[in-house]
């Protein structure tokens, strides 16, 4: 393995993992979200909501990172077992 793959091979995960955290943000309605847990479970602070809409995020992004990079490694060892 190259230099510039070790590399790529840390950012990639780093960067994808900030877009879904990016597209997670802008989303998830929030306000909705906010409305049904109010509804269900009780009036909430604004201090904790804020705490839990980011750990939702925070793991719901990790989440998603996981299952693009499986499949991203899945057709990187597809195709090299198929051209061998």
């Amino acid at each position: 393995m190259k230099a510039y793959h070790f590399v790529i091979f840390w950012i990639a995960p780093m960067l994808s993992w900030a877009a879904f955290m990016f597209l997670l943000y802008f989303c998830l309605p929030f306000g909705d979200l906010l409305e049904k847990y109010n509804e269900y479970l009780g009036d909430i602070g604004g201090e904790s909501w804020d705490n839990r809409i980011s750990e939702i995020v925070i793991f719901g992004s990790a989440f998603i990172n996981c299952i693009f990079i499986w499949c991203v490694a899945k057709f990187i060892i597809y195709h090299r077992n198929k051209n061998s």
